[in-house]
């Protein structure tokens, strides 16, 4: 029994060894089981992730092809853009070259209408001296010859006063500062109103050419007008002449323009004596304003009047006097009668008169000018005290000195209410009343206004202007009439500095200086 259960008990250790065994080995067969579905579901995860990866990878392809196409639009329509941005930088670039030359032309005008302004301002002080110099030169040879007459030597014919210091009180210019014209130049001559304001007028809407070469001709013509004045005539007659060549070149000969040009360069050749030169020019300016305006237009006027002022100039008189009257029929008949430039005809017409002696005629003129001035632009207005100055002077040459000398306190109290003290204008009347004075025997009166018409040109014009000089001249001359020849030698030798300085050690005017200086100092060794 012991071996029946032992064997027993083997054969039941051998059937649980059998049993672990094939437990074993079902534990192992299932443990390759769950490895293979586990290999089967990684291989089929892996299969869909590479699909997947495939899927992204073909949709990266396609997004980056088209970001290779969109990239080479982009680059294509970069390169345009350039293209594009360089023109329009080459485009930039020229406008901004033309724009700054444009612009360096606007600041060189720019510069030089401020420079002409500046000395538009500095030389109006000057104008009464422009206007009086030829009716002086006119009556140098009478100053001279006055001159000789001690003891009352009104010789000093120079001066910038339209007294026409030493030689009595003369006419006068209507025209002041209202622009630059032919007839500066010339005394007692209104001169119309050509010039630097008719440019406006000129052209009558008919301009054509280039706007540039409008411009550069009205800056050469203002330039040229700021030379005149300053008394450099080479380049006066240089700027208009240039000026004339520029709207020839521009609008042709026939254009009002050109004949605007034309009146100028005949202005200055007639303030340097070209008379003939400056006929031709005038000319050919009313041959232009015929044919463009007519004879009635008032620029045709202006024509006639700048013949006649230099028709006068060269001493024919009625030739002078037919241009003047034509002249004031066509402005008559274009603004009436009672009208201010109808007034500076009558003026010019009185101009003419007085240099032909006929000084009945000539008051009725300039009296007749100055009823409608005081009609149309009222009794204090300064071109009445233009009109009561050039009354008084030919009043003055009648030997009517009270009545003068009530027309030229008029013109005094008219210039300081309207121009002020410190006004050359001013400065002419103190002068043009102080010598009334003086050939009245009223010295110290004389004296007192003939010193301050001097402190005024000191004041504006300063002590190296022939203005200055003027009234040292005639300060000096009432000083002599009172016997104070010390006092009048200074005032004589100043006048002579100056002018040598202005006007030249050859000058008549000089020379009439040291004729006043000789005698002075004569009298001075026989009083010793």
């Amino acid at each position: 029994r012991e071996e029946a259960a032992h064997a027993e008990a083997a054969e039941a250790e051998r059937k649980a060894e059998r049993a672990r065994q094939e437990a074993k080995e079902a534990a192992e067969r299932a443990a390759a089981g769950e490895a293979a579905e586990k290999e089967r579901l990684a291989a089929q995860k892996a299969a869909e992730e590479a699909q997947l990866a495939e899927e992204r990878a073909a949709e990266a392809r396609a997004l980056e092809e088209r970001e290779r196409q969109e990239r080479e639009a982009a680059e294509r329509h970069a390169a345009e853009a350039r293209a594009i941005e360089e023109r329009e930088r080459n485009e930039r670039q020229e406008a901004e070259r033309r724009a700054a030359e444009a612009h360096a032309e606007e600041e060189r005008l720019q510069r030089e209408a401020m420079e002409i302004e500046m000395r538009e301002m500095e030389l109006a002080r000057e104008e009464e001296e422009r206007r009086a110099r030829e009716a002086e030169l006119r009556r140098e040879e009478q100053a001279l010859a006055e001159a000789a007459k001690v003891p009352t030597p009104r010789n000093a014919s120079f001066g910038a006063s339209s007294s026409g210091v030493g030689t009595g009180l003369s006419i006068v210019s209507q025209t002041r500062s209202k622009a630059y014209s032919s007839t500066k130049p010339s005394l007692g001559t209104s001169g119309g109103t050509a010039g630097r304001n008719q440019v406006a007028q000129n052209g009558n809407g008919r301009r054509q050419g280039d706007p540039g070469n409008l411009r550069v001709a009205s800056a050469l013509s203002t330039l040229g007008a700021a030379y005149r004045d300053a008394g450099k005539l080479d380049e006066a007659l240089e700027h208009n002449k240039r000026a004339l060549s520029v709207r020839i070149e521009t609008y042709g000969e026939q254009h009002p323009d050109a004949a605007f040009s034309y009146t100028n360069v005949g202005a200055i050749l007639r303030l340097q004596g070209k008379l003939t030169e400056a006929f031709e020019y005038y000319q050919k300016a009313l041959e232009i304003r015929l044919e463009g305006n007519g004879e009635w237009s008032s620029d045709t006027a202006t024509c006639y009047t700048s013949l006649g002022a230099l028709l006068l100039q060269q001493g024919d008189l009625d030739a002078a006097l037919e241009n003047y009257l034509r002249a004031l029929e066509i402005t008559r008949e274009l603004f009436g009668e009672n009208h201010p430039e109808t007034a500076a005809r009558y003026n010019d017409v009185g101009a003419a008169l007085e240099s032909k002696s006929e000084l009945d005629r000539a008051l009725e003129h300039l009296w007749k000018g100055l009823q409608i001035q005081v009609d149309t632009l009222g009794d204090r207005h300064p071109g009445v005290g233009d009109s009561c100055n050039n009354v008084g002077a030919v009043l003055w040459q009648q030997g009517r000195l009270d009545e003068s000398l009530e027309y030229h306190t008029r013109a005094l109290e008219i210039r300081i209410e309207a121009l002020g003290d410190s006004h050359p204008d001013t400065a002419l009347s103190f002068g043009n009343v102080g010598v009334i004075f003086e050939r009245q025997g009223k010295f110290a009166e004389a004296v007192e206004h003939q010193q301050k018409a001097l402190e005024i040109r000191l004041r504006v014009l300063g002590d190296q202007h022939s203005e200055t000089a003027a009234s040292c001249i005639n300060v000096a001359i009432a000083l002599e009439r009172m016997g104070n020849i010390g006092e009048a030698l200074d005032n004589f030798r100043q006048a002579s500095k100056i002018l040598q300085a202005t006007v030249g050690n050859k000058h008549p005017w000089s020379s009439q200086a040291r004729q006043h200086i000789r005698r002075c100092e004569a009298a001075n060794k026989k009083e010793s």
